[in-house]
């Protein structure tokens, strides 16, 4: 039984581990290289016509300091432009250039490609199986959730 389980785990945890490693990489979209924070920030900014600096650090749940860091990178990449509203010195605001919108488009297409070859390989695996896997997955989560609060427990000893 603890063997089955073990690689059950073992599968999982590969699965995230080559998440992982697919959204930590580094990605070329034509001769423009960027980092996985970098294109979500440039696709919040395209989603978000004229987004503050704020709001951004906030939506994405970013330090404002590394945001720093990634907006020059966008702007010195020209993905990006800035400006200042009229009424409003103080503010910047953000928005898409059209290379910003090439590179968001070229995103999107890596993201329906693996999408749909991950689909394609399982939808009907799932569809299948659908109640069983939800059934193992909500089983799992309560036994960690109960093995979280014997730890808790024991940690206040």
């Amino acid at each position: 039984m603890d063997n089955h389980i073990n690689e059950f785990v073992n599968l999982v945890k590969n699965y995230n581990d080559l998440y992982s490693k697919i959204e930590s990489e580094k990605r070329f979209f034509g001769k423009v290289e960027l980092y996985p924070t970098q294109i979500h920030t440039l696709v919040y900014i395209k989603n978000n016509n004229q987004s503050t600096f704020t709001n951004i650090a906030n939506d994405l749940k970013v330090t404002k300091g590394a945001l720093t860091k990634t907006i020059n990178k966008l702007l010195e990449k020209k993905l990006i432009e800035k400006y200042h509203p009229k009424n409003n010195k103080k503010s910047v605001l953000y928005f898409i250039t059209p290379l910003g919108n090439a590179v968001c488009k070229k995103h999107d297409e890596f993201h329906k490609e693996f999408n749909w070859k991950i689909s394609n390989e399982t939808i009907n695996f799932l569809i299948e199986n659908e109640k069983v896997i939800k059934q193992l997955f909500q089983y799992i989560n309560k036994e960690i959730d109960c093995l979280r609060n014997k730890v808790k427990k024991l940690k206040g000893m």
